[in-house]
Parts: C-alpha cells; sequence; structure tokens
C-alpha cells in the first residue's frame, strides 16, 4: 500500500522525508548532554554534633539514641553510623521505591521525639536527603608556567578562587593541593625552667625579706608593748 502510495505521490513523499530529516537534525544539534541528570537517592544522613563529648559519649549518649528511634521508620533497609569526638553520622538507607518526601517526614517525627532526652549541648539533628546535584559537578587543575608551587598556590587563592566564586550558580569552590606556610614555634624546656627557677628564687628573696620585716615590726611591738607595762608597774 505504501509502495503505491509512494509511486502515485513522489513529491509528497520526497517532502516528508525532507522534513523528517530536518526535525530530527534540529532535535540532535539542539538537545544537550545531561552528565548529572536529576536523581533521588535513598539514602539519608543524619548530622549531629555533640561539643566536648569523645567518642564514646557520642556513641552511647547520641548516636544509639537517636538509632533506636528512627531504626522503626517504615522501608528502611539499612542503618550504619560513625560515632567520633564532637560528632554523630548516621546513614539511613531506604527501599528504592520510597517516596523521599514522606521519608523525611517519618524521620523529623522519630527525631522530635527523642530530643528531650539528649543532653542541652547537644546541636539540633540535621538531616540530609543525599542528592547528586549537592556533589561537585567540575573539576579543574591549575598552572602557572615558569612559577614554583609557592607562586602557584598564591595566584590560585588569591585570583581563580575569588573569581569562580562570583560564577552565576556557582555555591563553593574548594582548592586542594594549595601549599600552606605554617610557623612552627619550639620551645626550649632548659630556658624555660631556668626562667622559672630566677622568678622563684626572686620571688623567695621577696618573701624572705618581707617576712624579716615582718618579724622586726613585731618585735618592735612588742618591745613597746614590755615598755608600756613596766610603766605602769611604776
Amino acid at each position: 500500500m505504501f509502495s503505491k502510495f509512494s509511486v502515485k505521490k513522489p513529491y509528497t513523499v520526497i517532502v516528508g522525508v525532507v522534513m523528517v530529516l530536518l526535525l530530527g537534525f534540529i532535535a540532535f544539534t539542539s538537545s544537550t548532554t545531561d552528565l548529572l541528570p536529576k536523581m533521588e537517592l535513598p539514602y539519608v544522613v543524619v548530622y549531629t554534633t555533640y561539643p566536648g563529648a569523645s567518642a564514646e559519649k557520642v556513641e552511647n549518649s547520641l548516636t544509639k539514641v537517636l538509632e533506636s528511634s528512627i531504626g522503626t521508620t517504615e522501608n528502611l533497609v539499612n542503618t550504619s553510623s560513625v560515632s567520633s569526638d564532637n560528632l554523630s553520622l548516621i546513614i539511613l538507607q531506604f527501599a528504592d521505591d520510597t517516596n523521599m518526601d514522606t521519608a523525611m517526614i517519618n524521620l523529623n517525627a522519630k527525631v522530635d521525639l527523642v530530643k528531650g532526652y539528649l543532653d542541652s549541648s547537644i546541636s539540633a539533628p540535621t538531616l540530609m536527603a543525599i542528592n547528586p546535584n549537592m556533589m561537585p559537578i567540575m573539576m579543574t587543575t591549575v598552572d602557572y608556567e615558569g612559577q614554583g608551587i609557592k607562586e602557584l598556590s598564591e595566584f590560585v587563592d588569591a585570583k581563580i578562587v575569588p573569581e569562580l566564586e562570583k560564577t552565576k550558580g556557582v555555591a563553593t569552590v574548594t582548592a586542594q593541593g594549595l601549599l600552606e606556610e605554617t610557623v612552627q614555634v619550639l620551645l626550649d624546656q632548659d630556658k624555660i625552667d631556668d626562667i622559672n627557677n630566677k622568678i622563684l628564687n626572686s620571688v623567695d628573696a621577696e618573701l624572705a625579706k618581707a617576712e624579716r620585716d615582718l618579724l622586726d615590726s613585731l618585735k618592735q611591738v612588742n618591745d613597746g608593748l614590755t615598755k608600756i607595762n613596766e610603766g605602769q608597774k611604776h
């Protein structure tokens, strides 16, 4: 049927083919490659700080309390945690078909249930749904011909990073591998001990002098009282 139509209407077929090719070419040239497509990963991180607490205290007083509450969340598949000094990090994995918006609401409710049992110095737990858009999407290297690592580091820190941060759509810029100059101060313990001894000797000498002056004053007072008593007897 199509062959008969093509024979009877050759120009119509040619025009149709040309239009299909033209539309395909336009669609191909105008399409863009999305290197990081929007995805919803079934992972949530619970981030909580506990200033001044050791890793053991964070584990017993914070991490376990949160895990016991959020461990009953619907569609939760796996829970892992990391407790370190001042910080608790809990990673939650949900089933692939989980509605993460609903899961976040449920998790917030679970966390609210145990907030009153936490120490007052513990910060409010922060819930973060892992999203590929949170990850860095561009990495680049910088070279400065004829300059050393020190000059290159200063150039990147003073010029490149501020300019990139001004770019529209850029949230943060982090430079790695830069040379950072530090000053290390080493104290001579022998000299410190010598100075301390001099100070202590000086203080001891002043205290001894003050003690002598006090004893002399007390002696004068006693002598005066003795003379007064003798005068009263006569």
